[in-house]
């Protein structure tokens, strides 16, 4: 494969539309670097996946790279995964990291305990490229013969265990169908991605901030008043 790598990217927007102005211009960015991009508009997020993958085969590009609009991606994302894909190409899966937006704020990456099954994810990293079992979407490269080994659909929601409140989202999907197809799924840790969070603002945060202010100041008088120096920049 080696310097052959042709990556089209896709951006999966919300149904709000424009993404927010941080990740917008991380976006153009990213297209300024030269890298080509899907048209597309608002859908359901596996139907999305689905139809950019579609849109690859195509097309002659090797590989898509699938960005959610809810993270802010580095402007160097095309070339920091497919260095990767150059390096070995019989890596066909290559994801960035994210974490979730709400409480713990884990990686969103896992390892199947073979011997109990059990999902389990690192408290600690160093960075690199890890190979995984199964990894979340917000920065996904995918080479297009997975799309060609793998059965349709490749991205689904998975509603076989709600009777037991568990709702996998399309992510696991489709890693899942990828092991079973004998197709391994790396990560990219030195890669990240960090996911936007919402937040209403009302009294307690105005309080909150205020408190740090002061405890800021109360710490500034403790080391001595401002200087020029402090001042600037």
């Amino acid at each position: 494969m080696g310097d052959a790598v042709r990556v089209l990217v896709g951006v999966l927007p919300e149904r709000s539309g424009t993404p927010c102005a941080d990740v917008l211009f991380d976006l153009i960015t990213i297209a300024q670097r030269g890298h080509p991009f899907i048209r597309t508009q608002y859908a359901r997020t596996e139907l999305q996946r689905n139809m950019m993958a579609e849109h690859l085969l195509k097309t002659d590009y090797t590989h898509l790279l699938m960005l959610d609009v809810d993270h802010r991606h580095p402007p160097d994302i095309v070339e920091r995964l497919s260095r990767w894909v150059k390096q070995d190409p019989a890596r066909l899966i290559v994801a960035g990291l994210a974490f979730r937006r709400c409480a713990p704020y884990d990686p969103c990456v896992f390892l199947v305990n073979e011997q109990t099954g059990a999902i389990e994810q690192p408290a600690e990293w160093a960075p690199g490229l890890v190979q995984a079992d199964l990894v979340g979407t917000a920065a996904i490269l995918i080479h297009r013969s997975v799309f060609e080994r793998v059965a349709r659909p490749w991205f689904a929601m998975d509603f076989s265990g709600a009777a037991a409140g568990k709702y996998p989202g399309e992510d696991m999907w489709f890693c899942q169908r990828a092991r079973e197809a004998g197709i391994g799924v790396w990560c990219d840790l030195s890669t990240v991605s960090p996911h936007l969070i919402e937040r209403w603002v009302d009294a307690g945060t105005f309080q909150s901030y205020r408190a740090q202010q002061q405890d800021g100041a109360a710490l500034r008088q403790a080391q001595g008043p401002l200087s020029e120096a402090d001042l600037v920049g």
